[in-house]
């Protein structure tokens, strides 16, 4: 089985993303931070955009 590593990578950069944000009362989801912008509810944008901005700023 053939692993892509990036993809395993960024798994773990997006679960950070979102542990520190829970510390900043930001609320997503590991599966949420995978989905394209348009299949993210109105109501979790912001929080969403916060996590994937994370890699980023950090």
């Amino acid at each position: 089985m053939a692993l892509n590593i990036d993809l395993f990578i960024m798994s773990f950069i997006k679960n950070k993303a979102i542990l520190s944000s829970k510390i900043e009362y930001t609320q997503t989801e590991l599966d949420n931070v995978f989905k394209a912008e348009n299949d993210i509810n109105i109501e979790q944008k912001d929080d969403w955009l916060e996590v994937k901005l994370y890699r980023y700023t950090k």
